[in-house]
């Protein structure tokens, strides 16, 4: 070859490599205007006048050709155009995932065949994903959450025949069987099929993949019973399949997956014993909760080094725990709630220092609270509640500092709160009713600022109320009845009552409107509540209480209740109205009916008041003419089933509101009772609707702008508070 041949050759080949090299700038740089809203400075080494083996993310071959693009967790968002990536000729890893690419993934993708590396998942992509059957060098495939929905092609997967990772998961696809696709990759040691809508069991030949050391099934529909030929998979490190509907129990060959660190079946419908569990020694967490596994746990348990993790909660477990459970490693968490557990509470799950739970309620363990859970100071959740345990509460715990919950309900624990509650800056729940403490409450619990919900109740506290107990800020419920607390509560309670809502802005101010009407829903229901209650005592205490409060003079001997009457006085039973009152139809059980009269009361002006509660007396106390009249013209009457009812007095009426109520909310709060009522009938259909609370809300206005000033005494002053005052809640 003559010199001049050489050179022209030469002169070829550097022209078509600078081509090619200009083609990979123009390339990057359409990537990167396609990817022009990000709002990141990655990109702005993606100029022209740098060479491309410079940008950021961007890696070369030894030949300076576009190798890799590693973009992923970079804050990008836009879209991909796959036929203009895939005109780099050497790229075998592209990597976009944990960002906020949307658009589709185009079939165009399959022109990227020396791809060995492929990471979209965890992005905004919608639609379809396409074949990508060309795609056989492939390595590493992560597709999971990245938006692609409907039929995903398995097929595609045959022929990756050196896929090692494979992650599909996270992804609303079309149902379907376990793909048998998967089964055939061989080399596979990361498999993520979780929550893509999988179903039907699980194949006996997923023991075919020996090389798996992580299996992840989860979050699917997959049936029948795990299949034994899983224990072929002795490389395993992690194995999830929980939330699903497995049935059946552990599998035999179980025990074989002694490199098993992470194990979660929970939320299935497995049953049977624990015992293929005892050989997983190198477990790290042990997830079973939410099944129907029964038996003991297994003594090895306590045994295991590496442990830190272990939820067996809802399940049918009976027996104790093992003793030197979670003792061995820096222990994290238990959740054995809602089993059958017997026996004492293992006492050195925290002796690394390291524990955040101890969940452990509703089962059968007995003894003390171990006292070494007082130096546990990483403890976040300490509940034991609905147990039998006895004794006395560790003085240390009351007071650990980042405890937000102590749950001790329903045991059978003594002894006092102790002082050092105060140093329990974290805690916000305090559930200890249904025990036998007692004492008086410390002064220093109102130190532990961050409390929202006490509940002392039921048991044996005494002395005075803390007065400081105000100044927990956030606190919202506190019970303490059934105690045995003496004197009044503390210094003067200022209460405010704002109106809900004002009738000239009531159909504008929706927000407003809701809002009122579900507090008032609640006060109205807790006051119906315990207005009945109390009236149930007070009947208990004095059988005559009904006789006074009512008067039936029946024209004939008639075997009915009062409440049977009182009860069906409402609207939907209206048959008849007249002009002092309406008629009701009463159905008694006896299976009797009653037509039954109410007498209508009139205000000072002799206007009917329809709704009233109030007895049928005149402004004086005589009786208004519109009851005698109507008393004169039933008298007449010789039906044999006529009834006269009448309230005696309107100090009998309120007679019944407790006696705690300040008198000058007491006839507020009988309307009230009348409203509730009607809102907590049996029946929903017999139930005012909305309007009509509303409107007889309106009318009761019982949430008036006052202010009602308790001194220590336990007297009660109204103040009405004009509509434009400062209402300001340290007055």
């Amino acid at each position: 070859m003559s010199l001049a041949s050489s050179s022209l050759c030469l002169f070829l080949f550097l022209s078509i490599f600078s081509c090619i090299k200009s083609d990979e700038l123009q390339v990057l740089l359409t990537l990167k205007t396609a990817l022009q809203g990000s709002n990141t400075d990655v990109l702005a080494s993606w100029v022209s006048n740098n060479h491309v083996c410079d940008f950021t993310g961007i890696t070369c071959n030894s030949d300076n050709f576009v190798k890799e693009i590693e973009l992923s967790n970079q804050q990008l968002t836009g879209t991909l155009l796959f036929d203009s990536i895939c005109q780099l000729q050497s790229l075998d890893k592209l990597s976009f995932g944990f960002n906020s690419l949307y658009g589709t993934i185009s079939k165009e993708l399959n022109n990227c065949t020396k791809l060995q590396y492929l990471d979209l998942g965890n992005n905004g992509f919608s639609g379809s994903f396409p074949s990508i059957s060309s795609l056989s060098e492939l390595r590493y495939l992560y597709l999971n959450n990245s938006g692609c929905s409907g039929v995903f092609p398995w097929a595609s997967l045959e022929k990756m025949t050196n896929l090692i990772s494979l992650s599909l998961g996270d992804h609303n696809f079309s149902p379907t069987p376990f793909p048998v696709e998967v089964l055939k990759l061989t080399k596979l040691n990361w498999l993520y099929l979780s929550n893509c809508s999988l179903q039907g069991p699980i194949p006996a030949e997923i023991g075919n993949l020996g090389g798996l050391i992580s299996l992840e099934l989860s979050a699917n529909n997959l049936t029948g019973e795990i299949p034994t030929d899983i224990g072929k998979l002795n490389k395993l490190w992690q194995l999830e399949l929980y939330q699903n509907r497995l049935t059946g129990q552990l599998p035999v060959g179980l025990r074989n997956l002694t490199n098993l660190q992470l194990f979660d079946v929970s939320t299935n419908f497995l049953e049977g014993n624990l015992s293929e569990v005892r050989f997983l020694t190198k477990l790290v967490s042990l997830q079973l909760f939410e099944n129907q596994l029964s038996g003991e746990v297994p003594a090895e348990l306590g045994q295991f080094k590496k442990l830190v993790n272990l939820s067996l909660y809802s399940n049918q477990l009976t027996g104790p725990l093992p003793k030197e459970l979670g003792s061995w490693a820096d222990f994290d968490f238990i959740d054995v709630s809602e089993n059958f557990l017997t026996g004492p509470i293992p006492p050195d799950m925290c002796k690394k220092g390291t524990m955040k739970g101890l969940l452990m309620l509703q089962n059968k363990f007995t003894g003390e609270i171990p006292a070494s859970y007082a130096n546990c100071l990483t403890l976040e959740r300490f509940r034991v509640s609905k147990n039998s345990l006895t004794g006395t509460v560790p003085a240390g715990i009351w007071g650990l500092p980042n405890l937000n919950i102590i749950d001790i309900e329903l045991n059978q624990i003594e002894g006092p709160i102790t002082k050092d509650i105060g140093n329990a800056k974290a805690l916000a729940q305090l559930y200890a009713a249904n025990n036998r403490l007692s004492g008086e409450l410390p002064e220093e619990i109102s130190e532990a600022s961050s409390f929202v919900t006490i509940d002392l109740s039921n048991n044996q506290f005494s002395g005075k109320f803390p007065a400081s107990i105000g100044d927990l800020k956030h606190l919202s419920t506190l019970k303490l009845q059934n105690n045995m607390f003496s004197g009044s509560i503390p210094n003067q309670t200022i209460i405010f009552f704002k109106r809900c809502s004002q009738k000239s802005k009531i159909s504008k101010d929706v927000l407003t409107l809701i809002i009122c009407f579900a507090l008032g829903t609640v006060i109205l229901l807790v006051s119906f509540a315990c207005f009945f209650y109390l009236k149930k005592r007070e009947k208990d205490h004095d059988p005559s209480l009904k006789e006074e409060s009512w008067n039936m003079k029946p024209f004939r001997e008639l075997v009915a209740s009062e409440d049977e009457i009182i009860d069906s006085i409402k609207q939907e039973n209206l048959i008849g109205k007249g002009g002092s009152g309406n008629v009701y139809k009463v159905m008694l059980s006896s299976g009797k009916e009653l037509a039954v009269k109410h007498i209508w009361n009139s205000d000072t002006n002799g206007l009917k008041r329809a709704r009233s509660t109030t007895p049928i007396l005149g402004k004086r106390g005589g009786k208004s003419q519109e009851f005698e009249a109507e008393v004169q013209t039933l008298s007449s009457i010789r039906h044999v089933n006529v009834v006269k009812l009448n309230f005696n007095s309107k100090k009998r009426v309120l007679s019944l509101v407790d006696s705690r109520i300040p008198e000058v909310f007491k006839e507020d709060a009988v309307e009230i009772l009348r409203i509730a009522v009607l809102c907590t009938a049996r029946q929903p259909v017999k139930r005012p609707t909305m309007r009509i609370v509303v409107q007889m809300l309106e009318e009761a206005d019982p949430c008036k702008l006052v202010r009602i000033v308790i001194s220590k005494d336990g007297t009660a002053k109204k103040i009405e508070v004009k509509e434009n005052e400062k209402i300001n809640s340290s007055a």
